[in-house]
């Protein structure tokens, strides 16, 4: 639910005998980062953090790997996907068959559901 956060101030609902959230509107118009509509998560001038990306070539190799595996390669729904994890990561397919070849067995159990760690 957009809007719902925790906040410092009480609650006039809470005092009605509703538990839980608070809506950012009971909170003086602030969410849970302190500021209206700003993530907890920003900086001071409301830019997220970007998320890391662990593997780039790892998740991409995942992808590829997935489709080929249910002979979908030549789907259009992998050509949309594909193209952009290429896209997104700044990649080329080159370097993800490069990864598959040399991380194959690491790259198949993420393709067929196991996590990353698991043995």
């Amino acid at each position: 639910m957009r809007g719902l956060g925790f906040c410092a101030i009480p609650s006039e609902s809470r005092a009605r005998g509703r538990k839980g959230l608070v809506t950012a509107r009971e909170c003086g118009g602030q969410g849970a980062g302190g500021k209206a509509g700003v993530s907890p998560m920003a900086d001071a001038q409301g830019n997220k953090p970007e998320k890391a990306k662990k593997d780039p070539l790892f998740a991409a190799a995942v992808v590829k790997l997935s489709f080929r595996l249910a002979n979908n390669e030549s789907a259009p729904a992998f050509r949309f996907v594909y193209a952009g994890v290429l896209r997104d990561f700044n990649i080329e397919d080159s370097a993800v068959e490069a990864y598959l070849e040399a991380n194959y067995e690491k790259v198949l159990k993420a393709a067929r559901g196991k996590e990353r760690g698991e043995e």
